[in-house]
């Protein structure tokens, strides 16, 4: 579906779509929502290298490995908003953090994990849900890293939601 656009492709926009819903619970399949694995989803991103805004949609998460290779700019170079949810968000965070240092500074340790493709973007959004019991510590934290100039041209918006009940993740509707 995405071959031919791959190449061009800017904004990736997924949607978080309500449970189908049955009128009788007695006629009620069960439903198999199959989740999109880290290897799945960083093969989604290697088609999509141009990509400048990505929205996952709630019960897609980014690993923190992932994380880390779009923070490298191994992985969506261009990307400059970023939209999702989190268990914790404080590795996406310091993701986005250590990406605007390397695009700063792309070569500061040329040959390392450290250098950044020559055309690396900064993420300048990230809108963020993460579970009630985080908001206010990743609040915290992204204050101290925007007083320190760590996160100086970074909009970080942070949104409590994510409640995790019998498996199923429940969250506020977020644009």
């Amino acid at each position: 579906m995405l071959k031919e656009s791959a190449a061009t492709l800017q904004v990736l926009m997924f949607s978080n779509l309500p449970p189908p819903t049955v009128p009788d619970p007695a006629e009620r399949a069960p439903l198999h929502q199959r989740s999109i694995s880290y290897s799945e989803l960083e093969e989604l991103f290697k088609t999509v290298p141009n990509l400048r805004a990505l929205h996952l949609p709630l019960r897609v998460f980014i690993h923190a490995p992932t994380m880390e290779m779009i923070a490298c700019g191994q992985l969506l170079p261009l990307l400059a908003t970023l939209k999702l949810s989190s268990w914790s968000g404080f590795h996406v965070l310091s993701a986005v953090a250590r990406r605007s240092e390397l695009a700063r500074y792309p070569l500061r340790e040329p040959g390392t994990s450290n250098s950044a493709p020559p055309s690396l973007v900064a993420i300048s959004y990230v809108l963020i849900m993460v579970p009630h019991e985080d908001e206010q510590g990743l609040q915290d934290q992204v204050a101290i890293l925007q007083e320190s100039g760590d996160l100086m041209d970074v909009e970080f918006n942070i949104v409590a939601g994510i409640v995790v009940s019998s498996c199923k993740i429940y969250g506020m509707v977020y644009h």
